[in-house]
């Protein structure tokens, strides 16, 4: 696979590596960022991507939606502007013993779920309260995969969690807005994809965008995961058909619930 650019033309500087899905996206109803979910579908289909996940913070980031908010994404159509759109939400983890801001019940509405850690929800603990609080996350059966993980300001034991997701088929996520507002998080992804690597675990790679002219902006993400020796069926998002079996396998799992 080629990779893109922000335009959509095709690039040779990653001959074998890009995503078909953009697995991150924030819309303006996060409360922080600036585009429309119809103009995040446009761009998206501008550049070629054939799909991506609405994931726009759970309600207690400030400027986020109420509960009620995420269980009704369904009533979106499954294609927007001919591109495969997907339901899901990024939540915050609010302790280090699993708890999460929207209840189980809430996750098994949406097709797809990021849990990260952010400081106005949690802020930086010990090593390993920090670490316990990733490794319940991946423990959650209704979570897909962990958001930005290498982010610096947390100190975590990597191979614990790596170990976690690997136990548990939970993802993690190379986010390739870290490389733009989380500054120093390259040495802790690079040992999250080598982890990952050596355990089996799947990645995805994602822009976080949070204006449409980022969608599907993955370039330094994809960069170091070149370096660091992923290939194109490591990635759960750089085909659509692989991403898009994983997810419906999920909504048929979480339907059990409903």
């Amino acid at each position: 696979m080629q990779g893109t650019t922000p335009s959509g033309e095709k690039t040779s500087e990653f001959p074998f590596l890009g995503i078909e899905v953009d697995t991150h996206t924030h819309s303006i109803l996060s409360g922080h960022a600036f585009s429309t979910v119809k103009e995040l579908a446009i761009a998206a289909k501008e550049i070629g991507l054939k799909g991506f996940v609405l994931t726009d913070h759970g309600p207690l980031f400030r400027g986020a939606q109420a509960d009620y908010y995420y269980t009704g994404l369904h009533r979106f159509e499954d294609h927007l502007e001919g591109v495969r759109f997907y339901k899901g939400v990024e939540i915050s983890i609010i302790d280090d013993m699993g708890k999460m801001e929207l209840s189980d019940h809430d996750l098994r509405h949406l097709e797809y779920v990021i849990a990260s850690l952010h400081s106005p929800v949690l802020k930086p603990s010990s090593k390993a309260s920090n670490t316990r609080a990733l490794i319940a996350a991946a423990k959650n059966e209704f979570i897909d995969t962990l958001g930005h993980p290498g982010n610096p300001a947390y100190d975590i034991n990597i191979p614990d969690v790596v170990k976690a997701c690997a136990d548990y088929g939970t993802m993690i996520e190379i986010n390739n807005n870290s490389f733009l507002v989380r500054k120093g998080s390259e040495k802790n992804c690079a040992e999250f994809i080598e982890q990952s690597l050596l355990r089996g675990v799947m990645l995805s790679i994602a822009s976080d965008c949070h204006i449409y002219t980022h969608i599907g902006r993955v370039d330094d993400a994809v960069a170091l995961a070149i370096k660091c020796g992923v290939k194109e069926e490591n990635v759960i998002n750089s085909r659509y058909d692989r991403i898009n079996a994983f997810i419906s396998e999920k909504i048929a799992f979480k339907a059990n619930y409903l």
